[in-house]
């Protein structure tokens, strides 16, 4: 399912569980979706119905924590 099948305006951010590592945020910037129902869909049919939580929006204030997932979005870490 790639993402550019529901384009929209709204972020995509991915958070990112290792077991004993704690855990990544990753903000997909080159990718906006509509978040309606056949997006969440989607998601869920791919990686199972816990892996959406569309209730909480990402924290702006990740600061450092973002730059680390951008960072390794790149390739950089």
């Amino acid at each position: 399912m790639p993402l550019s099948t529901h384009p929209g305006r709204a972020p995509v951010h991915v958070r990112l569980h290792r077991t004993g590592a704690g855990s990544v945020l990753l903000n997909l910037r080159p990718f906006r979706v509509t978040p309606e129902p056949a997006f969440y869909g989607d998601v869920k049919a791919l990686l199972g119905a816990v892996a959406i939580d569309q209730a909480r929006p990402p924290r702006p204030d990740l600061g450092a924590l973002e730059d680390e997932a951008d960072a390794w979005y790149r390739g950089e870490l």
